[in-house]
């Protein structure tokens, strides 16, 4: 059966945890207006920026994949997209979090890459569109657990803690990255 397939499982969860940040969205719009008045159209620009600021490393990963392995790849995005959130816990105004969407911006995007190559390649043969539908519906639903796991955080603790939660799921991928199979991860894409 194609719910036995042991490779997904390891890239679902590796999705999960990366998509889960309770440190953003919702808790980070809060967090902009409430600490440092960021109007409706900071929070906007915030997001531009830093969905802009994913596309070199993007780009970089489409480059690097044809010439390395995916683990050498994984090892790396995760090692640069663990401190992701690390900038927004030193802003001082919302103008600092425009600035800083620019290396979060930068840390996500290769990781982002290497995890949804992960997830492609790790799918059952034959199955590569059910997969990507799968991932995508994941997304949304950790990304909005994450979002009221961390407007609960933010309203008892605060921003920091909400950060830290996201840098510390982040870095729970490490140890998943362990488990993934060597043959799903061994050659660079052709």
């Amino acid at each position: 059966s194609d719910l036995s397939h042991r490779p997904f499982y390891p890239a679902l969860i590796i999705f999960s945890l990366w998509n889960f940040s309770p440190g953003t969205q919702t808790v980070l719009q809060y967090y902009l207006a409430d600490s440092h008045n960021a109007s409706s159209m900071q929070w906007g620009a915030y997001n531009a920026i830093e969905s802009l600021a994913f596309a070199p490393t993007l780009a970089l990963f489409g480059y690097l994949c044809t010439r390395y392995p995916l683990r050498r790849l994984l090892w790396i995005a995760t090692f640069i997209g663990v401190p992701q959130m690390v900038p927004l816990l030193f802003i001082r105004s919302a103008g600092d979090a425009l600035i800083a969407a620019v290396p979060i911006g930068l840390m996500g995007g290769m990781a982002e890459a290497a995890y949804m190559a992960l997830i492609m390649r790790s799918c059952p043969v034959g199955l590569l569109g059910g997969a990507i539908m799968l991932s995508s519906s994941l997304e949304m639903l950790v990304s909005r657990l994450g979002n009221i796991w961390g407007t609960l955080v933010y309203s008892e603790y605060g921003f920091k803690w909400c950060a830290l939660a996201s840098i510390l799921l982040y870095s729970l991928i490490i140890p998943i990255l362990q488990f993934v199979p060597s043959r799903v991860v061994e050659e660079a894409d052709c």
